[in-house]
């Protein structure tokens, strides 16, 4: 996380151009933007007020459950097909091929349109 608050704020600057831009854009001091940039100062000490004028358009989940709705349809897609795959790691082989012959029974042409 802080890493990525570092490389945002460097993409800040260079977005706007120079530090002075930015504090002219945020109202955080050159030399606090300055100071988080070279590490005089450590990002785990920014303030959420800080943070807030720097990326005011910023979202924060704090919970996993919160994130969800927020999801891309390929995003959600992607956490879905992940939770498959980790249950179908736990499944036993019987189980296995039991799921396969369903699918296999049920679109007989899924090999072909692979180009299996």
């Amino acid at each position: 996380m802080i890493k990525r608050i570092h490389k945002a704020l460097h993409r800040a600057k260079e977005e706007v151009g120079t530090q002075k831009n930015l504090e002219a854009k945020t109202g955080i001091s050159q030399s606090s933007i300055a100071a988080f940039l070279n590490g005089a100062r450590k990002i785990e000490n920014m303030t959420v007020g800080t943070l807030t004028k720097l990326f005011p358009e910023m979202e924060i989940y704090f919970f996993r459950k919160d994130l969800k709705n927020k999801l891309s349809p390929c995003e959600l897609k992607d956490a879905v097909l992940i939770k498959l795959f980790q249950k179908l790691m736990r499944m036993s082989p019987e189980d296995l091929n039991d799921l396969n012959d369903y699918v296999n029974r049920k679109y007989p042409d899924a090999d072909k349109k692979q180009g299996k």
